[in-house]
C-alpha cells in the first residue's frame, strides 16, 4: 500500500526560494525608481501653481508681482502681492522676471532633501507661456 507524504521537499522549497530571490532581485530596483521619480514629481505642481497665480494675479491686477522672490520659512512659502502660498517642505521654489521686451516669468524648483533629480542640476524650470517645464 502506499504512503502519502506530507509536506515538502527540500528541492522544492529551495526552488521557491530561487524563484522569489530572482523575482525580489527585479521588482526593487524597479520600486526604487518608481518612488524617486514621485518624489522629483512633488516639485513639479508647486513649480505649475505659483505659474498660475503670477499670471493670474497679473490677469487680475493688472499689476505684475516683484522681479523676483523665492520660498522661505517653515513650511516654505512664497509672498507673491499680499498673497501667501506654502510648499511642502522639502521644495524650493523661486521664480524671477525677464526683462522687456520679453517680461515673461520664469519658476524654478527643486528638491532641499537630498533626493537626485532630472537634469544637470536637478531643477525644474518653467517659463510663461509654455505648458511643460524642463528638467
Amino acid at each position: 500500500m502506499f504512503k502519502c507524504s506530507r509536506g515538502f521537499t527540500l528541492v522544492e522549497l529551495l526552488v521557491v526560494l530561487a524563484v522569489l530571490g530572482i523575482i525580489t532581485a527585479i521588482a526593487v530596483p524597479v520600486y526604487r525608481g518608481y518612488t524617486a521619480t514621485a518624489r522629483c514629481e512633488q516639485v513639479v505642481g508647486p513649480v505649475h501653481s505659483t505659474m498660475v497665480a503670477l499670471v493670474g494675479d497679473f490677469a487680475e491686477n493688472g499689476t505684475a508681482a516683484p522681479s523676483g522672490g523665492s520660498s522661505t520659512g517653515s513650511p516654505p512659502a512664497l509672498t507673491i502681492n499680499g498673497r501667501t502660498y506654502e510648499y511642502p517642505a522639502s521644495v524650493s521654489i523661486s521664480y524671477s522676471r525677464a526683462a522687456s521686451p520679453d517680461n515673461r516669468y520664469t519658476v524654478t524648483g527643486h528638491r532641499t532633501d537630498g533626493v537626485t533629480c532630472p537634469g544637470a542640476a536637478g531643477t525644474y524650470t518653467l517659463v510663461e507661456g509654455e505648458t511643460e517645464g524642463q528638467w
